[in-house]
């Protein structure tokens, strides 16, 4: 799941903020698997801890112009590069498609979505805010 993109698996995708980006937590984990150790000639038990990782995500509209439909698409900021985007702004996002397996709450089914994965980030242009009277 961690393979680098080969250039030809990078997409630049051009559109605008579906809203402003969500701000997640994968929490910190600690867990212990045996290796084997040559050494002992013999599994050993290790203990990794993983830590708390912040994320964003967030969808771009993208098309719904003369013949082009409108096309939403799910991205994932592991940098956190779009902290600045909000709700309307036109963007201009690049890094490469992913399948995401997950288990859905309420029905309790396994489903698999595609997201962008985003390795890099602009605002083209902020979207016109007006100050509330």
């Amino acid at each position: 799941m961690n393979t680098q993109p080969t250039p030809d698996q990078i997409f630049t995708v051009y559109g605008n903020m579906g809203g402003d980006p969500d701000q997640r937590t994968l929490e910190a984990k600690t867990y212990t698997k045996n290796v084997y150790n040559p050494v002992i000639d013999g599994p050993e038990e290790r203990t990794w801890t993983q830590p708390e990782i912040n994320f964003l995500t967030f969808s771009i509209a993208t098309g719904g112009y003369d013949d082009k439909p409108l096309v939403w698409i799910s991205c994932v900021d592991w940098e956190g590069l779009a902290f600045r985007a909000r709700k309307g702004d036109q963007v201009e996002v690049t890094g490469y498609f992913e399948l995401r397996t997950y288990t859905d709450k309420k029905t309790n089914q396994e489903k698999t979505v595609r997201q962008l994965v985003v390795t890099n980030f602009r605002i083209r242009r902020h979207k016109v805010r007006h100050e509330a009277d």
